[in-house]
């Protein structure tokens, strides 16, 4: 079970998300943990038409998790050494 930070805590949940296309469930935000179980995100996952996740937009090493907001995707740098929005600035 995965664990998500950066929310504030009434924003939280305990849900599924798919994530380099694949379903992970753990705590996290609501816009990033948007299905209440496994069996809903790989229904989700079956059913998506464009898995953005799928052409790889983190770069780095970054994890892509797809969210409910725009751009359909979220970067997780945490570990790589680069940060910004696809993990494409080198830490200094």
């Amino acid at each position: 079970m995965e664990t998500c930070q950066g929310c504030e805590q009434d924003q939280t949940r305990q849900g599924c998300r798919i994530q380099n296309g694949v379903c992970l469930c753990g705590i996290g935000c609501y816009s990033e943990y948007r299905y209440t179980t496994k069996e809903e995100c790989r229904k989700a996952l079956r059913g998506s038409r464009r898995d953005v996740c799928q052409r790889n937009p983190c770069r780095n090493g970054g994890a892509c998790s797809q969210t409910s907001f725009e751009p359909g995707y979220r970067c997780r740098c945490e570990g790589t050494g680069y940060y910004g929005s696809r993990c494409q600035h080198g830490k200094t």
